[in-house]
């Protein structure tokens, strides 16, 4: 499915894909759920689990950890790489209970060149 680069909406749809596929190759399992949302330069991403996030160096049951702090920045290499689009990572914070993961990214000034990729 292609995803329209030229605004912060389609290149936060293409990032959240990157998350969700990322998280399933590490911990072996889709989350229940990725959400993106722009405000003029900032992406916000939210990964939502089944359960008690898997971060923080207790492994889950199917698989090692990934430490948390690197994921942000594997998202925007993804991004940038298959896109051309550079995120500035921004904050992150872990509600491990709840399962939510939330990430912030700052979109660059100018859209990307390329118009469209494949997730």
């Amino acid at each position: 499915m292609g995803h329209d680069l030229s605004d912060g909406e389609g290149v936060g749809a293409f990032a959240a894909g990157v998350l969700e596929d990322l998280y399933a190759a590490v911990y072996g399992e889709r989350p229940v759920g990725v959400r993106s949302w722009c405000d003029r330069d900032s992406l916000l991403m939210l990964l939502r689990l089944a359960g008690p996030a898997p971060f923080g160096g207790v492994p889950r049951e199917h698989g090692g950890t990934l430490p948390y702090e690197a994921i942000p920045e594997l998202v925007a290499t993804a991004v940038r790489v298959q896109t051309g689009c550079e995120l500035a990572v921004g904050s992150w914070s872990v509600e491990a209970d709840l399962g939510l993961v939330m990430f912030v990214f700052r979109l660059p000034a100018e859209p990307p060149r390329v118009v469209a990729a494949t997730a």
